[in-house]
């Protein structure tokens, strides 16, 4: 977008961010395989976004905070990957709420995890969008997601 080479990008905004039109927000929940339990005395096994990511920041400034050991044993692009590996038992996952979850369950450990907080989805445009994506920012901000409707 800042290169010029696309015109619309519609994506998470980091806490704090004010660059964009706000969409929508969705709870980021963890989520591990199906009965799978995990050692408390080990660091949690995480699969989480490859950086940068949003998602990935704030799950690790959650535990960080909460005083969690842990480990990325997996990353990936795709929430889709992440929640394969998680279902092939590698370790916890996190992804938003609004996600399928099919043979993912929260996570079984001694302690409890950090609560997440939610992630929020925004349209950026260019500086100088073009007709189609101006008509198309347009529809993203006067649809349920751009008016809050569908927030999570």
């Amino acid at each position: 977008l800042d290169r010029g080479q696309l015109d619309l990008i519609v994506g998470k905004r980091r806490p704090g961010e004010a660059r964009g039109r706000p969409l929508t927000t969705a709870p980021l929940v963890w989520l591990a395989q199906t009965g799978l339990r995990f050692d408390p005395e080990r660091p949690l096994p995480l699969i989480l976004l490859a950086e940068p990511s949003v998602s990935r920041a704030l799950v690790l400034t959650a535990l960080a905070d909460a005083g969690l050991r842990w480990q990325v044993v997996c990353s990936s692009g795709s929430y889709a990957a992440c929640a394969a590996a998680a279902r092939g038992g590698l370790g916890i996952t996190v992804q938003p709420g609004h996600l399928p979850v099919i043979g993912l369950t929260a996570p079984r450990i001694g302690a409890p995890l950090p609560p997440l907080p939610d992630v929020e989805y925004v349209a950026v445009g260019a500086a100088k969008l073009s007709a189609p994506a101006q008509s198309l920012f347009d529809i993203l901000l006067e649809s349920p997601l751009g008016t809050g409707q569908n927030a999570a």
